[in-house]
């Protein structure tokens, strides 16, 4: 039990990690538009270019974030991840 205790730590300091670059690419790509915008007009493609990678990132951390609810279930811990963050990222790929 105590084995799947540091993998389970293990893998919400990922998740933390990942969080972490996600906002950063959620920077990186306010930014590129913003500079685009600066020169001309853009349309969307020049914006997706921008926000590309943060969006397939978001999919990761969605991904990341089942293994750690998987993880925090078997791993026994006293604290369960909350259900709001939970179904917030269990939505975001249904969004339109």
């Amino acid at each position: 039990m105590s084995a799947m205790r540091t993998v389970y730590r293990f893998w919400i300091t990922i998740v933390a990690a990942a969080v972490v670059l996600q906002i950063a690419f959620a920077g990186y790509g306010a930014f590129y538009s913003a500079h685009k915008v600066a020169d001309a007009t853009i349309n969307e493609d020049t914006f997706d270019e921008g926000w590309g990678l943060h969006v397939g990132f978001g999919y990761l951390v969605f991904l990341l974030t089942l293994v750690a609810v998987i993880a925090s279930s078997d791993a026994k811990t006293r604290y369960r991840p909350a259900s709001p963050p939970f179904e917030i990222q269990f939505l975001v790929p249904f969004r339109t």
